[in-house]
């Protein structure tokens, strides 16, 4: 077992690493759709399971989207593995890729998964902000748990 300073000197370098990867995947140019309005994550835990990678619990506040001229989205985006949200204030509409014109709005004490699999737009709608908690399964060591995508070819702007 290390002392633990050495612990807390690894668990620092391993946190600044993450960030530093998240904000380079972040800034990456290309054709996705970036989130719109405004919302900040921190990060509550993180946890490796050997073999499988990182899970990563965050809280998410997306601010109110009907005090600027657009509403608050989070962009088409995906995950690297099974992701369990939780609407703890606000609401939420959710936009999957499969069937983009059509969202479903997502209320305080809800929950939902998205699934590696497909690509989803979060969208707030509201005057208030919303909290959700996320927790992302299955994160690559030193990888994002959000993955940028380009917006469907039909219905690629359901806040309009």
């Amino acid at each position: 077992m290390r002392p633990p300073r050495k612990r807390s000197i690894l668990m620092t370098i391993t946190t600044l690493a993450l960030a530093a990867g998240f904000a380079v995947v972040m800034a990456l140019p290309g054709s996705a759709t970036a989130p719109t309005g405004g919302q900040t994550s921190t990060i509550l835990a993180r946890g490796t399971i050997a073999g499988r990678g990182t899970d990563v619990v965050t809280s998410l506040n997306v601010f109110p989207g009907k005090t600027t001229t657009a509403v608050s989205s989070s962009g088409w985006h995906s995950h690297p593995g099974n992701t369990f949200v939780i609407v703890q204030a606000g609401a939420i509409t959710l936009y999957k890729g499969s069937n983009p014109c059509h969202g479903r709005t997502y209320t305080a004490g809800q929950a939902f998964v998205e699934v590696p699999t497909e690509i989803y737009d979060g969208v707030n709608f509201g005057t208030d902000a919303a909290m959700v908690y996320v927790t992302y399964k299955d994160v690559p060591i030193g990888g994002s748990p959000r993955i940028d995508q380009p917006a469907p070819a039909t219905c690629p702007d359901p806040t309009v």
